[in-house]
């Protein structure tokens, strides 16, 4: 198995962004998952912290690209929904767009996910599924979808563990009930599962403590998880 990044998810205003910029530069593996919705609330920054943020990672462009932290966006609830029914978004200063499917798409019907609708986006793509078996893996697999892969996720950030895995040749991320206190041993059971596999690992209620962003958790697991890391 090839650990390629760490995505920790649910930064929000209450977080200090320079310090979110320091620890890019210590663990250049991190990505940073920024939660996009209508609401504005723990985990779910505002328009106007998303906009500083982006101005600290992306400095101008005599600063090598390498050492720019990378970003992605994940879309979650009606905001969510909406894009995926044509509602234009603003997604520049992310490389990957993730679409955060919990309670807006039935999986067993998929013909309710207007895949079209993601091909108009640069960003490579990231479709959240609860575990791997759904028809919908084998759909895009069987389509010309090539920038799309899956991110498996009982959790919605709710710290359930995963029970089903996927079968798809694409890389493929792995979220739900990771902490400080598992992430090794999960890393090492799923180097036995996935052995010729690449994947990614979505951290966001294990970086909290009390429902709050906690930069020593992360810089914590960050620091687990680095011997791990495939360049």
């Amino acid at each position: 198995m090839k650990l390629t990044s760490l995505t920790i998810s649910g930064p929000d205003d209450n977080v200090d962004i320079k310090s979110l910029y320091e620890i890019s530069k210590e663990f250049p593996f991190i990505e940073w998952g920024i939660l996009r919705s209508y609401k504005t609330k723990p985990r779910y920054p505002s328009d106007e912290w998303i906009r500083e943020f982006l101005n600290a990672v992306n400095p101008p462009k005599l600063v090598p690209r390498i050492h720019r932290p990378s970003v992605s966006f994940h879309l979650c609830g009606q905001l969510c929904a909406d894009v995926l029914n044509g509602k234009e978004i603003n997604l520049n200063g992310s490389s990957r767009v993730q679409i955060n499917t919990m309670g807006i798409i039935n999986f067993e019907n998929t013909k309710s996910i207007n895949l079209q609708n993601l091909k108009r986006f640069n960003q490579k793509k990231i479709l959240q599924i609860p575990n791997g078996d759904y028809d919908i893996v084998k759909e895009i697999e069987n389509h010309n979808f090539s920038d799309i892969s899956f991110l498996i996720d009982p959790s919605g950030g709710q710290g359930i563990e995963i029970t089903k895995f996927t079968t798809t040749k694409r890389p493929f991320g792995l979220a739900g009930g990771l902490n400080e206190h598992n992430i090794v041993d999960k890393i090492k059971q799923w180097k036995k599962i996935h052995k010729s596999r690449s994947i990614w690992i979505d951290l966001e209620s294990g970086v909290r403590t009390n429902d709050k962003f906690d930069l020593d958790k992360v810089v914590r697991i960050a620091n687990l998880i680095k011997p791990h890391i495939d360049d």
